[in-house]
């Protein structure tokens, strides 16, 4: 037996997957933009540049982490017999998004304070 959401709550979810597809692509975009920032900064030693090539990166990332989830809510409103699995593929993606990207906004922490001494 499957289980469909109303018309409302499949916009709701869908809404959700949207607003995870924007801000993966933001995310993802501004790590792009200063991984090539950073190589035309001439102010950076060949050590700074490469933990600060690690972080944006890091963060670029973080942003393609969001995508999984964000199609999987997304086809909540465009499938039908399948909106709980695909919640529940949704909701299983993010939090392995979130859990990798807390442990990736730990390894940019330590970063920051070696760039610090």
């Amino acid at each position: 037996m499957s289980y469909e959401f109303s018309d409302q709550d499949a916009n709701v979810i869908s809404i959700v997957g949207i607003m995870a597809i924007v801000i993966a692509g933001l995310i993802a975009l501004g790590g792009l933009m200063r991984i090539v920032t950073s190589f035309f900064n001439g102010d950076y030693t060949p050590f700074e540049l490469t933990l600060r090539t690690i972080q944006n990166l890091i963060q670029l990332v973080m942003g393609l982490l969001f995508i999984p989830a964000a199609l999987s809510f997304r086809r909540v409103a465009t499938t039908e017999g399948s909106d709980i699995p695909e919640l529940l593929a949704g909701t299983d993606n993010m939090t392995k998004a979130f859990y990798v990207i807390i442990a990736m906004i730990a390894l940019s922490v330590v970063i920051d304070v070696i760039l610090l001494l």
